[in-house]
């Protein structure tokens, strides 16, 4: 396993271990902003981000040994996909009123923040080869 292979899986468990500790704080805060909208909000946006995001990391890890136009196609084409069903479930959500609408923004933006900021830490504090010897 090289170096670029072990910088993947670090940003994809810690960004697990991010979504995981940081829902049930977002879903706290929610409660006491908001009450059970609340609750509902944050979990609705810390599973939006984890989505979006977790996604791009997987497919990067899954498609990792692929030339870089077929790399660069799938990352093109589920990034729109994401875009789609992003637009899809907000606009579901519009109609609702069970969820507090500023504590899911909130709770997006802080998950997508925090998901970026760990992996430009991972990919700063890794060592990856520009040529991997044979």
């Amino acid at each position: 396993m090289n170096t670029a292979d072990i910088a993947l899986r670090r940003m994809v468990f810690a960004g697990l271990f991010l979504s995981f500790t940081a829902t049930p704080i977002a879903m706290l805060i929610g409660f006491l902003v908001e009450g059970i909208p609340g609750i509902a909000g944050a979990g609705i946006g810390m599973g939006m981000s984890l989505f979006f995001i977790g996604l791009t990391s997987l497919l990067a890890l899954a498609t990792r040994k692929l030339n870089v136009q077929a790399l660069g196609y799938v990352v093109l084409i589920s990034w729109l996909m994401k875009i789609v069903i992003l637009i899809a479930v907000l606009a579901w959500l519009r109609g609702h009123d069970f969820y507090h609408r500023p504590t899911l923004m909130i709770s997006m933006l802080i998950g997508l923040v925090g998901y970026l900021t760990i992996e430009a830490l991972i990919s700063l504090k890794s060592r990856v080869l520009y040529v991997e010897p044979n």
